[in-house]
């Protein structure tokens, strides 16, 4: 099941990238959907609005332009980890829909 929160996306939107270190001051940033280790989607579905990183959208382009997983090796992102712990810093800061508060953090990135 795809969990949907646009305020979480627009919030990582607003992070800096994890390649560049740009910031959306900058640049366009987007916050790319990992599918990579994903269990929960399938060709052409997208994962959980959880399990998104904030990239530039030049970044985002050549991510898609080649292999996800060889994209994250490339550039040694934890994504994995990245998704956790920013996930994490929300939730401290901000309440998640009640759907989705009594989920853990590692089955909300899933």
């Amino acid at each position: 099941m795809k969990l949907v929160n646009s305020s979480y996306l627009k919030w990582v939107r607003y992070r800096q990238c994890l390649v560049t270190g740009c910031d959306y001051t900058e640049v366009p940033m987007v916050a790319h959907h990992v599918r990579w280790g994903s269990s929960s989607c399938g060709m052409g579905l997208k994962p959980s609005d959880y399990r998104v990183i904030p990239l530039t959208a030049i970044e985002h382009q050549r991510l898609h332009s080649g292999v996800e997983k060889d994209y994250y090796e490339m550039y040694q992102l934890e994504v994995e980890k990245v998704m956790l712990a920013q996930l994490e810093i929300y939730r401290l800061q901000y309440s998640l829909p009640i759907a989705h508060s009594e989920i853990s953090t590692e089955e909300l990135i899933r």
